[in-house]
This record gives structure tokens, C-alpha cells and sequence, in this order.
């Protein structure tokens, strides 16, 4: 079985609903949107990955096939780069924070989706791999890295915590004195 462009619409509008669902539960105080947000994460990869699967499985690799991938993983470092280039045009304490917010960004995420919808539509079926591979490079690889880079950059670990403080408080005793 092969999915269809009426499959990814069916798959894309079941996270949704279960999104809203989510939300809807969230708002009643059913639960709160941190709790809701990691089940919408793990059915997203789920399905994702096993549209990427079931279309690898169904395609001959060769390298005339994998020849367009390249354009493709080249402007996905140009559009990367872009946002470098707005990251610096805007203000902000961290750059490196602010890159990496923009570019693990739900509405850019949720792109990928709607430009496989694009291409299955506009050219034939034997290109449908180079999508998935650009998915498969976007949410497997490239996302998870930034996601870490962002909790260990953001996160200070709790002993450089407690060693501010008391030099905080030596800092502000002598200023009184």
C-alpha cells in the first residue's frame, strides 16, 4: 500500500483533531497544554515516520532517484542560513537561542507537510522519495539536535545556581557596608 495525497490529508487532519481535542481538555482544566503537547509530538513522529517507511519501502533507490535530493537538502541550508540572517537583524539577548527558536518553530515545522503534498501533486511518483528524505533529514536528524542544543544551552545546571547566590549576597554585604 502506497499512501496518497488523500492519505496525508486524512493523517494531517487526525493530529489536528487531536490537537484541538487536547486543547479543548486543557481549557476545562482536564489537563494542562504541557501535557497535552508530548502525545502530539509522539503520534506526529509516529505517523510521519511510517509514511517515510512505507514509501522507501515501496521505491527502487537508485542514484538517478536520489539525484534531486541534493537541490532539495541545498535549499534547506539556504533557508537555514536565512534565518541566521533574520536572527541577527532582530534584537535579542542570545542569538544562538533565537535561531534555534525560530528555526524549531511549529509553523515551520508543519511546512514540510504541505510541501510533500506539493510535490506528490506536481511532479511524478518516482520523485515522492526525495520529499520523504527531506523529512526524514528535517524531523530525524537536523530538529533533534537543535531541540538538544536548546535544552543544554537553556538549562543551567542547578550547582552554578547555588554558587551565585552566596557571591550575590557577598556582593550585596559589602555594597552595604
Amino acid at each position: 500500500m502506497v499512501f496518497t495525497l488523500k492519505d496525508l490529508f486524512q493523517i494531517q487532519g487526525a493530529l489536528y483533531i487531536i490537537l484541538v481535542i487536547g486543547f479543548v481538555l486543557a481549557i476545562f482544566k482536564v489537563f494542562t497544554a504541557p501535557e497535552v503537547w508530548p502525545l502530539y509530538e509522539v503520534i506526529r513522529l509516529s505517523s510521519y515516520s511510517a509514511m517515510a517507511y512505507n514509501i522507501i519501502g515501496n521505491t527502487k533507490l537508485t542514484m538517478e532517484n536520489w539525484k534531486p535530493y541534493f537541490p532539495i537538502a541545498i535549499a534547506q541550508l539556504i533557508i537555514y542560513l536565512l534565518i541566521v540572517i533574520a536572527t541577527f537583524a532582530i534584537k535579542s539577548k542570545s542569538k544562538l537561542t533565537a535561531y534555534i527558536r525560530f528555526a524549531t518553530s511549529f509553523a515551520f515545522q508543519e511546512s514540510t507537510v504541505f510541501i510533500y503534498q506539493i510535490l506528490d501533486v506536481v511532479f511524478p511518483t518516482k520523485y515522492k522519495v526525495i520529499a520523504v528524505m527531506y523529512l526524514i533529514t528535517e524531523e530525524f536528524i537536523y530538529l533533534p539536535i537543535l531541540k538538544i542544543l536548546m535544552f543544554v544551552y537553556s538549562h543551567t545546571p542547578k550547582e552554578q545556581d547555588d554558587q551565585e547566590e552566596p557571591q550575590q549576597e557577598e556582593e550585596e554585604d559589602s555594597l552595604q557596608e
